[in-house]
Formats: structure tokens, C-alpha cells, sequence
């Protein structure tokens, strides 16, 4: 490329290259550049890097970045700028192109030298180059791995991401591509170093040095650049004053977009989804209705009363119980057929133990007491109701419980109660 030639209408694909050659131009002057360690993988200072793109976006031409001492006293700084050039999203190859090189990542082996030529025979010169001077550049870098650690699979990786843009593949194919670059890290995937038929590296020399015939060809229309008709990318001011056409376009873009396919779709989706719902509840109600177990009346019947109620248990301690339990014949019948089966017959609760105590001896200690006495009087037995639904052993072993439940109870009341007798009572009569 020729210096003198404003860059100002050239393509972001032909200021990208011409950037590329700057760095080539520089890494081969400079073996501190090539032997810097993670070269191309870590990044520079940001802010130089963004204010010299800032000022050579426009036309690279402008600024030689070779002369800013303080931005290449950071080699990093060099590669971030690259990158900035290559990355823009204004950056893109041509279709044809980029379904050349596409072709070509999807076969089994790289074989980027036939994509090069197939690139010069279809006139897609600029592609052709970048191409081949990523290759050179990604060979020079990896010829000194032992220094900068960048081997060729490291190079693969580094510029796998610009290879996927100028291909423009899809996702698919770029989570396959990516899984490739990191199978092996020991082959040279992309073909670096790869040799002809008589033994010479194929990019051991840069694009103008290997095709001398499209160089000229590319600077023949570098000199045209200054000539082109460049359509302007910025958007004219709007005005600051105020346009009614300008406002009902606005408002009808917004009612056709937004508000119509909005109030669609709550009439068409929201409402009959409701309401698709709300029946599905309503059947699944009377379904559960219809399955639940019919209701059986109990009548309990007490001497000289006769009541429907609903039995209830309430929480009572061991002594309340002894209180609550009362001399009652208890008669359960069933008023109409019922899925319960067999049929509850009548019974009649056993004689309750009521202890007869003295006035002296009503504390709820005491009266648990004389319970456990009186029980003890009776033969410590509870007669098992004929309906019973426990099994002879089963119940036996229940009964063992609660013979054992009901004997450590008396001990720790005997115990208490002993405690108290021996207590100094406060003043008032009080324990």
C-alpha cells in the first residue's frame, strides 16, 4: 500500500489490513516485540489504545503509531490495536468470500493455501490478504514459543474468534469450531508452518511478497481510493423544532407495533386462557367432591340429652383427664348405609376409676396419685373394646406400654410429692 494515499473512503476491510501491515512491518524490526511474553493474548494499556484508534479510525494514514513513543513502550499496546481494527463491526467480508473460507473450516483439515487461491480467482483480493498476512504473522510469533509461549495452538485460539467473523458461520458451527481449536494442543491445526512440495515454509513471506501480481492489483485501487463516492455514515441533526408529521409517525409506529399486537393478544391468548383455567378448577372441585367418602350422622346419645355433635379431643394433661372422664353410656349409631365397614355397633364404657378424695387431698398432684392407687386396686387393666381393630398380640404389646408409660408417671409423682413434703414453705403457706 501506498503511504501518501488517503485512507479516508476506504473500507474498514482495507484500513484493517493496512494496520496489519504496520504491525507486520514493526514485529520484524523488532525482536522484542515477537519474544514478549503472551504476545497477542494479553491486553495492552486501554486507554492509549483507545485514544490512538480514536484518532487513526477515520484514516489510519495519519498517524504512524510507531512514532508514539509511549504507546510501544507497552508491546501489548501494539496487538490491542490491531485487534480494535479487526473487531469493528464494520469489518465484514464479502459473501462469497466468507462461503469460501467457510467451506474450508468445515473440512476435515485446514487447508488455507487453497482458500488463498481460491480467493485470487474470484477478484476477492483484500480477503486474500488478510488472510495470508494472519497467517505470517501467527508463524512469526510461534517461531519463538519458547520465549513468548505462544504456540501455534495458542496462536489457533487467539485468532480462531477473527476467523469465525470473516467466515461469518453460525453458532452451531462456531461452538464446533471453537471445541476443535482446543482438542490438541500440540499440532498446528491452522498450518503455520506448513512447507510446500521443495520444502519452504508456504507463509514464511508476507502476501506482497508471495503474489506480487495482486499487490499491484491492490495498489491500483488504493490509488483510487481518494476518488469514490462515500455515502455518509452519520444521520443528519434532527430539528429542534416541532414536527407534527414527525410525531403521528411516531404514535402510529407505536400503535401497529406495540399497542395493537398488545391488546391482540390479551383478547385472543390472556382471556380465553383465564377462563380455560377457571373451568378446569370448577371440574376439578366437583371431581374431588364427587370422590370424597359420604358423610356419616352420629347421634350421641347422653341421659336425658340428645344432641348432634362433632366429637372433638381436646389437649388435656394426665391429671384434666382423670377430671374429665365421667360416668356416661355412650350409643353410636349409623342413620344410613355407609362405605364403612363393619358397622359400628353400640357399646358401653367400663366403670371410670373416680378416686374419692379429702378436701386436704385435692392438689392435681395428689389426685393423680390417688388415680394410680385406685388403678392399682382395679388390677391395672383396661378392657379392650369388642370392635377393636388391634390384633390380640398387638394389643397386648400396646398395653405393656402403657402400663410402663403410666408406671414411670407414678414414680416421678411420688417423687415430686415427697420433694414438697420435705420443702420449707414459704411465709403465706405457700411452697
Amino acid at each position: 500500500m501506498v503511504d501518501d494515499i488517503s485512507l479516508a473512503k476506504a473500507t474498514a476491510l482495507e484500513k484493517a489490513n493496512y494496520v496489519l501491515e504496520q504491525v507486520i512491518e514493526y514485529a520484524e524490526g523488532n525482536d522484542n516485540f515477537v519474544m514478549e511474553e503472551g504476545i497477542f493474548r494479553l491486553s495492552g494499556e486501554v486507554p492509549q489504545i483507545d485514544e490512538l484508534y480514536q484518532r487513526m479510525k477515520a484514516d489510519p494514514t495519519v498517524v504512524n503509531f510507531q512514532d508514539e513513543e509511549k504507546f510501544i513502550q507497552q508491546h501489548h499496546n501494539v496487538t490491542g490495536l490491531l485487534k480494535r481494527f479487526v473487531r469493528d463491526d464494520n469489518m465484514q467480508w464479502s459473501d462469497e468470500a466468507a462461503q469460501i473460507l467457510k467451506e474450508e473450516l468445515t473440512s476435515q483439515q485446514f487447508d488455507f493455501e487453497k482458500a488463498i487461491k481460491q480467493l485470487l480467482e474470484n477478484n476477492h483480493l483484500e480477503e486474500a490478504k488478510m488472510l495470508h498476512n494472519v497467517l505470517y504473522i501467527g508463524r512469526l510469533i510461534s517461531l519463538q514459543s519458547d520465549h513468548n509461549k505462544m504456540s501455534p495452538h495458542n496462536m489457533f485460539l487467539i485468532f480462531n474468534p477473527l476467523l469465525i467473523k470473516m467466515a461469518k458461520i453460525d453458532v452451531a458451527l462456531e461452538m464446533e469450531l471453537s471445541k476443535a481449536a482446543s482438542v490438541s494442543t500440540k499440532t498446528d491445526s491452522m498450518g503455520f508452518h506448513k512447507q510446500n512440495a521443495e520444502g519452504k515454509s508456504i507463509y514464511g513471506k508476507t502476501f506482497d511478497e508471495t503474489h506480487p501480481d495482486a499487490a499491484a492489483k491492490i495498489s491500483q485501487q488504493h490509488k483510487e481510493i481518494p476518488n469514490r463516492q462515500v455515502t455518509p455514515t452519520t444521520k443528519p441533526k434532527a430539528s429542534s423544532g416541532f414536527n407534527l408529521g414527525s410525531l403521528l409517525k411516531s404514535a402510529g409506529n407505536w400503535l401497529t407495533k406495540i399497542a395493537l399486537p398488545a391488546v391482540k393478544n390479551f383478547f385472543t391468548k390472556s382471556i380465553p386462557s383465564f377462563f380455560k383455567r377457571m373451568t378446569n378448577r370448577k371440574g376439578n372441585e366437583s371431581t374431588t367432591n364427587q370422590s370424597q367418602p359420604q358423610v356419616v350422622e352420629i347421634e350421641v346419645k347422653q341421659p336425658e340429652v340428645k344432641t348432634q355433635t362433632e366429637v372433638k379431643t381436646p389437649e388435656t394433661t394426665p391429671w384434666q383427664a382423670v377430671k374429665q372422664r365421667q360416668d356416661t353410656e355412650v350409643k353410636i349409631e349409623i342413620k344410613q348405609d355407609s362405605p364403612l365397614t363393619p358397622a359400628i355397633q353400640s357399646q358401653t364404657r367400663p366403670e371410670p376409676i373416680v378416686p374419692q378424695l379429702d378436701k386436704e387431698e385435692q392438689s392435681p398432684k395428689k389426685k393423680a396419685l390417688a388415680f394410680f392407687k385406685q388403678r392399682e386396686k382395679l388390677g391395672n387393666t383396661d378392657p379392650v373394646p369388642k370392635t377393636s381393630s388391634i390384633e390380640p398380640e398387638e394389643a397386648k404389646h400396646a398395653g405393656l406400654a402403657k402400663q410402663r408409660g403410666l408406671d414411670h408417671f407414678k414414680g416421678l409423682l411420688e417423687k415430686t410429692l415427697s420433694q414438697d413434703a420435705t420443702r420449707p414453705k414459704k411465709p403465706g403457706g405457700k411452697m
